[in-house]
């Protein structure tokens, strides 16, 4: 996959061999995205589920708001002519993929008994 930034001067183009996110959340679902092996191997279902959870995982930024919108793209070959294929991902997908993120994403940490004095040093 190639990158591409606006620099001051000149576009920069990167080679990017890994996940990769753009904007003010983008290290955050970065983040959400290594940490779930996000990988080519994936299904179609598995890799929306995973772009899903890590976009509202980017939400922990104050300047990323909850709307979502996920668009997806396929290069597909039709009689040997290349197109693009797209769609957009409706709300019942949607409301599909936050029921998923509601059983799989972190849970809520409880509070947490006292460490016994064997437990330090």
């Amino acid at each position: 996959m190639l990158y591409v930034r606006l620099g001051i001067e000149d576009p920069i183009v990167e080679v990017v061999h890994d996940v990769c996110t753009i904007g003010s959340g983008g290290l955050a679902a970065s983040l959400m995205l290594k940490h779930r092996l996000c990988n080519p191997g994936l299904s179609f279902e598995e890799a929306c589920y995973l772009a899903y959870e890590a976009k509202r995982f980017s939400e922990v930024v104050p300047s990323v708001g909850p709307s979502t919108l996920i668009l997806t793209q396929a290069a597909l070959i039709d009689g040997g002519a290349h197109k693009v294929n797209g769609a957009i991902l409706t709300d019942e997908a949607l409301q599909r993929l936050e029921t998923l993120r509601a059983k799989l994403t972190f849970q809520v940490v409880p509070g947490l008994e006292p460490f016994p004095d064997s437990f330090l040093r």
